[in-house]
C-alpha cells in the first residue's frame, strides 16, 4: 500500500462545475440563443438538460469549451455556473 505522502502524488483536486441555470443571464439575448444552441449540439440534447438540472457536472475541459464559446461571441465575462464542486482526480 502505499503511504498517504505518496498517493497524494497520484490524485489532485479538480474542479467541476455543477449547474448551468444562470450560465446566460447576462449574455445578450442573440448571444444566448447562439451559445445554447452550439451547447445543445456539443453536449446533445439529454446531456445538456442532465447539466441544467444539476444531475451531471461539468469537467474542466467542459467548462473550457463553453468559455471558449463566450469567447468567440466577444463576451468578456467568465463563464458563472450555480455552483463548484472540488473533487479528487484519480
Amino acid at each position: 500500500a502505499l503511504s498517504s505522502a505518496a498517493s497524494d502524488v497520484y490524485k489532485r483536486q479538480v474542479r467541476y462545475a455543477l449547474g448551468i441555470t444562470h450560465l446566460l443571464d447576462h449574455v445578450p439575448y442573440s448571444d444566448a440563443v447562439s451559445i445554447k444552441r452550439q451547447m445543445l449540439a456539443h453536449f446533445k440534447q439529454a446531456t445538456y438538460y442532465r447539466c441544467r438540472r444539476k444531475e451531471r457536472m461539468l469537467d474542466p475541459s467542459e467548462q473550457e469549451y463553453i468559455r471558449k464559446l463566450f469567447v468567440s461571441k466577444g463576451i468578456k465575462e467568465l463563464p458563472v455556473y450555480d455552483e463548484y464542486i472540488e473533487k479528487y482526480d484519480w
